[in-house]
């Protein structure tokens, strides 16, 4: 989430800590940036990075990859494409299917 003008701080604290409480239920992280997210407002927020630049967004989320992909070898080939996973599973069924049948 990217703030870059807020208009009524108290509302947004209340709204950032539902949307984050919500986040955290669903197992997504938060990051958060903007300009006009100060160190001192940051202190009030919950979330698991704070980025200034796309660059390191970019990094952070590479760990996240690199970490589920550490927990989950089997995994690892299908966190690029998530939707990669259904289909190997088709294909090893069916090569197993292939090797009864012969």
């Amino acid at each position: 989430m990217s703030a870059s003008c807020i208009e009524s701080l108290p509302v947004f604290l209340e709204e950032y800590a539902h949307l984050q409480s919500v986040a955290t239920e669903a197992g997504v992280e938060v990051v958060v940036g903007g300009r006009t997210l100060t160190p001192d407002l940051r202190q009030q927020m919950n979330y698991s990075a704070f980025c200034d630049t796309l660059r390191q967004l970019v990094t952070f989320a590479a760990s996240l990859t690199f970490v589920k992909a550490a927990r989950n070898p089997e995994e690892e080939s299908n966190v690029a494409n998530p939707g990669l996973e259904s289909h190997q599973g088709r294909l090893c069924q069916s090569k197993s299917q292939k090797n009864k049948d012969s």
